[in-house]
């Protein structure tokens, strides 16, 4: 049996206890990661608009701000200090300011294919109402004796969007 029914075994089994819990599902795959560095506010607003994100947050050091479905970049408030989108091909971007004039774009683009991670999909609930949506990814863990998985860790979370959940 695998790691991943396992998991589904146990998870139906929670749901039907006596106090029951719901565990998200599960499933095999991974993802493409793509790493951009930028200097300059200006250029990265303009990486930012050539690849026009659809939805996602941002947070100035004035504050943040929630981009909605179909609106247009908004206008700098101070220093970008993170950020999270989703483009229209279902990548998942993340800004991160890393200190002085420096940014780090990352892009996540999720590969089925790759079955050395597992994943679920999430939803926290957002300010105002709403959800946020992410899928997490989990390296799978083992031990050079076992030779079988024995955990996972956390190794990437990615903005997919809102929700009414």
């Amino acid at each position: 049996m695998s790691i991943i029914e396992d998991y589904q075994q146990v998870r139906r089994k929670l749901a039907t206890a006596r106090h029951p819990v719901t565990l998200p599902e599960v499933h095999a795959g991974g993802f493409q990661l793509h790493t951009e560095r930028y200097e300059d506010m200006q250029a990265l607003q303009v990486r930012l608009q050539a690849l026009a994100p659809i939805e996602g947050w941002y947070l100035w050091s004035s504050g943040k701000d929630l981009q909605e479905l179909g609106h247009p970049l908004p206008h700098p408030q101070g220093w970008l200090l993170a950020a999270e989108a989703r483009l229209e091909d279902q990548s998942s971007l993340q800004i991160r300011h890393l200190g002085a004039e420096t940014w780090q774009l990352l892009r996540f683009t999720h590969d089925p294919q790759q079955a050395d991670k597992v994943y679920d999909e999430i939803y926290h609930q957002r300010d105002g109402g709403g959800t946020l949506r992410y899928r997490r990814y989990f390296q799978l863990e083992s031990t050079a004796i076992l030779s079988a998985a024995i955990g996972s860790r956390l190794v990437a979370a990615c903005f997919l969007g809102y929700g009414e959940n």
